[in-house]
């Protein structure tokens, strides 16, 4: 079987391996090969005619030159069916192959790496696409960011504008009502102004000299200002922590019995005569209106808020507002204390209250109240203060001289306690 030309083979035992491997092959079944796949020959075209019409002109004399540079032209131009049937021709191939004992697991070898390799170009192929995309969403998100950065300006100017145009409808309101003297401005007490909107510097030393004169000194306005730390130290916030604001601080008599009492406090005043005096104190406080000051805290931020006679400098839609964010901004259980003239008191009311050229019109205890509990606030409470002395009360007993007393000299002031509960209030 094999030419015996080389000392150094074994050709007996080559001879036996291969008639085993012969003998093993011819007694396994044969794997069925696929039959050879036929085609339905293409329907003949326009195409199919030219070129066999260019074939046939070939042998004529004249223009068989070039009928043969037609064709030669033409030739990449082939109706693919033949490449497709080289395909086909070659998977029969290799279908054969891989049946062969000894060459199958080669052929089987190498088209997997064939396989191997376009499907590493197919995943390299969706990777860049994934990159092109990834890279599309991050443009869109600077777009995205690019917009709102040019929107936050808008945005914070049309609020500015707003604000501006619900002043104006406050002070148009206030010149057409009736019983209106002059703009309503919030105050720190009778006698101040400390929320007007003058820039005449003699107006807020004329407000100062006026408060200095009808309220007392700065010692007995601290101590007066004790009977409110229980109600401001109790507060639930406040112990955790939170700061306390106090409206139209004025002299800042509050915020330092606060401030020493080791709570953090806060001021808004726009009286600069005022502001001086705080910071002379040490005390923190800053210059804005007190609606601004109140928009600019976020929600359930503060834990408590106070104001001294500063409700009846306000117009009473502008004094429902500073109600409603001072619910926003206080956190649950927070506490908004108003001390304002009782009007009770006819002697207030008639008298008194209008020694401050800046007071809008007395609010009696059942309205303020009315309006906390309805904006939602959970608990409200008023709390009358300040009685006026015996000596000026009627001494008689009886009916008419009980009239007289709850009529001529009830309390002067009287405080709005409301706390605010667990759940949200309303928009008035």
């Amino acid at each position: 079987m094999f030419k015996r030309t080389n000392p150094d083979i074994d050709y007996d035992a080559l001879e036996r391996r291969v008639n085993e491997i012969l003998a093993s092959t011819e007694a396994s079944a044969p794997e069925a090969l696929p039959e050879w796949p036929t085609r339905t020959p293409p329907p003949e075209t326009l195409w199919s005619r030219a070129r066999r019409t260019a074939h046939r002109m070939r042998r004529w004399p004249v223009v068989g030159r070039g009928a043969q540079w037609l064709i030669e032209k033409t030739r990449p131009f082939r109706p693919f069916g033949i490449r497709s049937e080289l395909k086909d021709r070659a998977r029969y191939v290799v279908l054969r192959l891989r049946g062969w004992p000894v060459v199958g697991p080669v052929v089987g070898w190498g088209v997997g790496l064939v396989r191997v390799g376009h499907t590493r170009v197919l995943l390299g192929e969706l990777q860049a696409q994934q990159e092109r995309l990834e890279q599309d969403l991050q443009d869109h998100a600077q777009r995205i960011e690019g917009l709102r950065a040019e929107l936050d300006p808008v945005t914070a100017a049309v609020e500015q504008r707003r604000r501006e145009v619900q002043q104006l409808r406050e002070r148009v309101t206030l010149q057409t009502g009736s019983g209106a003297a002059g703009p309503a401005t919030e105050g720190d007490g009778v006698g101040t102004a400390h929320g007007s909107t003058a820039v005449d510097p003699a107006l807020d030393a004329f407000y100062e000299a006026l408060e200095d004169h009808f309220r007392g000194s700065e010692a007995a306005i601290e101590a007066s200002s004790h009977a409110y730390r229980p109600w401001i130290e109790d507060c639930a916030p406040v112990q955790a922590g939170m700061a306390v604001l106090d409206l139209g601080c004025g002299r800042g008599e509050w915020l330092a019995a606060l401030a020493a009492a080791g709570l953090p406090v806060e001021g808004v005043e726009t009286n600069p005569v005022a502001l001086q005096r705080c910071r002379d104190r040490g005390l923190p406080v800053h210059e804005a209106d007190l609606l601004d000051a109140l928009q600019g805290y976020g929600a359930e931020s503060l834990g408590a808020i106070t104001a001294f006679h500063v409700a009846e400098h306000l117009p009473f839609p502008r004094l429902l507002t500073v109600l409603q964010e001072s619910l926003r901004v206080l956190a649950p259980g927070g506490r908004l204390v108003l001390e304002t003239p009782n009007p009770e008191n006819l002697n207030v009311g008639a008298h008194t209250f209008h020694l401050d050229p800046t007071h809008v019109r007395p609010l009696p205890p059942s309205l303020l109240a009315f309006a906390a509990e309805y904006l939602g606030f959970a608990h409200v409470t008023v709390e009358r203060l300040h009685p006026v002395p015996d000596a000026y009360r009627a001494p008689e007993e009886g009916a008419v001289a009980t009239h007289v007393n709850a009529r001529l000299y009830a309390p002067q002031d009287y405080a709005l306690i409301a706390t605010k509960g667990e759940e949200e209030g309303r928009t008035p």
